[in-house]
């Protein structure tokens, strides 16, 4: 027997493409750090801090 609404798998279904987007710009930031591109590292983990698009409303 479910117990869970049945407007939660949609939920999960966007947690888990949000992960997977999480990952993949994790991923792209690890990358830049073992190629020595600093400059794009601090540019990904702007992004993913929300940073980037706050600069961006600024300009």
């Amino acid at each position: 027997m479910n117990h869970f609404p049945r407007s939660l798998p949609p939920a999960i279904d966007v947690a888990l493409e949000a992960g997977r987007k999480l990952r993949l710009k994790l991923e792209a930031m690890k990358q830049a750090l073992k190629d020595g591109d600093e400059a794009k590292a601090l540019s990904m983990a702007r992004e993913i801090c929300g940073l980037e698009q706050q600069n961006q409303r600024a300009a």
